[in-house]
């Protein structure tokens, strides 16, 4: 509601030694102790508000009204046409007119702003107060999950068990043999390393089942006794990173071959239901999981 004539008005009253009401000063605004500001009656209820409370427009009698702007309150004459509120000023002894269109939530000021009647102004602050809850409501249960998933983050790669180991085999030319190892959150693997100079090497590595986006399928590798592994050089959970650590000579190497389609199917059946019920275990934390 732009209601200039009120803040020329409000200059005046502020600024002029015949003012009948002192403005609060900053002192008694700031205390906590001071009780709430004594307002007028309203005649028969009627009494228009902002959402905001800032802009306030209340009958006291039948042709007298208060116009409230930012905290300033001011004395004005009124009377009702069919479909609006004539409200009329004086400013500087120049009388101001200010019209309000009756309108099913209250009153429309000119510029559009909408002043609310009690019923409605009840219901949009209960409205609010809701939505104020349901906010409060989210950011704790959103602070609620951040903990969980902290938590998790911690005990995600915290080693309990060991549920099988499988010889591994050559899946290229270097890689000779070696042992995957399934524990209850991670890949462990030991590779044999022999080059064509004669020379060798062994590697060893772990990869978390944080890193891990997924398993391939017996045979869908080369050679046929083999799956493949879809995993990132690490991942970042809850701002925590997990590293793929890899040892002497190691490379990452997605496809790994077994010396039979038993064992690959072996290994994978139990690398699959290790994953499962990790998964199971940190619901929460995979969906948070970011893999590269």
């Amino acid at each position: 509601m732009n209601i200039k004539p009120i803040a020329i008005l409000a200059s005046c009253v502020l600024f002029t030694a015949g003012c009948n009401k002192s403005p609060t000063s900053p002192t008694a605004n700031n205390s906590g102790n001071q009780p709430p500001p004594v307002q007028a009656e309203a005649f028969h209820g009627q009494v228009y508000k902002s959402v905001e409370g800032r802009n306030v427009v209340t009958l006291t009698s039948k042709d007298e009204c208060e116009l409230t702007q930012n905290g300033t309150t001011l004395l004005c004459k009124y009377t009702k046409q069919t479909d609006a509120l004539r409200v009329i000023a004086t400013v500087m002894g120049t009388p101001q007119v200010l019209f309000f269109r009756f309108v099913d939530q209250g009153l429309q000021a000119n510029d559009g702003q909408i002043l609310l009647a009690p019923q409605q102004y009840a219901d949009a602050m209960a409205k609010q107060q809701q939505a104020e809850a349901e906010r409060q409501k989210q950011e704790q249960e959103k602070q609620r999950l951040a903990e969980k998933i902290a938590q998790e983050a911690v005990n995600c790669t915290i080693e309990t068990k060991t549920n099988s180991s499988f010889p591994l085999s050559r899946s290229r030319p270097q890689l000779i043999g070696g042992m995957m190892t399934i524990t209850d959150v991670s890949v462990k693997l030991h590779y044999i390393y022999q080059f064509t100079d004669g020379s060798g090497c062994n590697g060893d590595s772990v990869i978390y089942f944080a890193a891990i986006s997924k398993i391939g399928g017996v045979g869908e590798g080369t050679p046929a006794n083999s799956f493949s592994l879809d995993y990132g050089q690490g991942a970042y959970i809850s701002g925590k990173y997990f590293a793929i650590i890899s040892g002497n000579c190691f490379r990452s190497d997605k496809i790994f071959g077994f010396e039979s389609g038993t064992g690959a199917n072996a290994a994978h059946d139990v690398l699959q239901e290790a994953i499962n019920n990790w998964k199971k275990k940190f619901p929460d934390l995979v969906l948070q999981i970011y893999s590269y």
